[in-house]
C-alpha cells in the first residue's frame, strides 16, 4: 500500500509544476488534484475493507467539456485497494457521459494483472455511465452499464450489469444540505441475484473554512442495502491540493 500511495503522490507532485502553466484561460486546460479521506469506503450499497480509506484523484479538464481522471483508494488495513480511470464528456449543464475502467484486484494494483484485458481473465470492469441533472429542481438520475470485464456468470459470460439511481438534494440552512438517493439493479448481475434495491441513503453536506480561502468539504453518510440487509455509516473530508 505504501508503494502505491507514494507513486500516486509523486504523480500529483509532478503535476504541480504543470499546474502553473494551466491557469491560462486561453489554453482551455485545467488540472485538479485532491485527496479524500473516509472512515470507510462505500460504493453503491457495498463496502470495501473495514478501515479508513485514503482516496487521491488527479483530473484534467479540457474546454470545460472533456475530462480525464485517475483515482485511487487504499484502506489503512491494506485489505482494499483500487485504481480507476475515466473519460467523461459534458456537453451541457444537464447531461454527462462517462467511460470508467475500474481495477479492484486482490493483490497490489501495480502488477501484471493490471495489464490483463482478456475477456475471460481480466479483473478490470468497464462501465458506461449516463448522468442527468435537472437544474430547475435538484433532481439527478444515473444509469451505468458494465459491458466488459470481471462481471461474469458461472459460464464466464458477462452479466452486463445495470445500475440505476435517482437522487435529490435539499438545502437545510446556510452551509448545510442533505442528499437523498435510491439505487438498484433491474436484473441479476454484479449487485444482486435478482432485481433489487441495493443502495438507499442520505448524506449531510457541509464544509469547513480555514483562513479566508481554503475550504474543506465534509460529509456524514448513512447507507442501507435492503437486498444484503446491511447498513453503514461513514464520515469524510476532501482536501484540495490544486
Amino acid at each position: 500500500m505504501k508503494r502505491n500511495i507514494s507513486l500516486l503522490l509523486l504523480a500529483l507532485l509532478t503535476v504541480l509544476s504543470v499546474n502553473a502553466q494551466t491557469k491560462d484561460k486561453d489554453s482551455g486546460l485545467k488540472v485538479d488534484a485532491s485527496i479524500d479521506v473516509y472512515s470507510l469506503h462505500l460504493w453503491r450499497g457495498f463496502k470495501s475493507g473495514d478501515a479508513p480509506s485514503v482516496e487521491p484523484v488527479l483530473g484534467f479538464t479540457f474546454n470545460e467539456k472533456w475530462n480525464f481522471s485517475i483515482w485511487g483508494a487504499y484502506s489503512l488495513d491494506e485489505k482494499y485497494q483500487e485504481v480507476d480511470m475515466w473519460v467523461s464528456y459534458t456537453p451541457n449543464n444537464n447531461f454527462s457521459f462517462t467511460l470508467f475502467d475500474y481495477y479492484d484486484p486482490n493483490t497490489m494494483p501495480f502488477d501484471e494483472k493490471a495489464f490483463d484485458f482478456g475477456k475471460k481473465t481480466s479483473e478490470h470492469l468497464f462501465e458506461g455511465v449516463v448522468d442527468y441533472t435537472n437544474n430547475k429542481i435538484p433532481l439527478r438520475f444515473k444509469a451505468g452499464l458494465i459491458f466488459y470485464g470481471n462481471d461474469r456468470d458461472e459460464k464466464g459470460d458477462n452479466y452486463y450489469s445495470l445500475y440505476l439511481e435517482a437522487g435529490y438534494t435539499q438545502k437545510i440552512i446556510e452551509n448545510l444540505a442533505i442528499d437523498f438517493y435510491i439505487g438498484g439493479a433491474p436484473y441479476k448481475g454484479l449487485y444482486s441475484d435478482k432485481a433489487a434495491i441495493v443502495n438507499v441513503g442520505s448524506t449531510l453536506l457541509s464544509s469547513l473554512t480555514i483562513g479566508k480561502k481554503y475550504i474543506i468539504p465534509i460529509t456524514a453518510q448513512y447507507v442501507w442495502n435492503p437486498y444484503a440487509s446491511n447498513t453503514f455509516f461513514r464520515v469524510g473530508a476532501s482536501f484540495t491540493l490544486f
